[in-house]
């Protein structure tokens, strides 16, 4: 698994394993999957469309 995450070439990304699942990470830890979504996931989104905001918009 960490040579594919070493492989992708992106601007940030973060390898994060789930212990518990498998396949579905979704459905078999919805709670830390979710969390991972709100914590780490989200923030670089809302940082990325604040970067694309025209400058000159409030």
């Amino acid at each position: 698994m960490e040579q594919y995450v070493d492989f992708v070439e992106a601007p940030e990304k973060h390898l994060v394993i789930l212990e518990e699942s498998g396949h579905l990470a979704i459905f078999e830890e919805p709670e830390k999957f979710n969390d991972v979504l709100i914590k780490q996931v989200l923030p670089l989104y809302l940082q990325i469309q604040q970067e694309r905001r025209p400058k000159n918009v409030i």
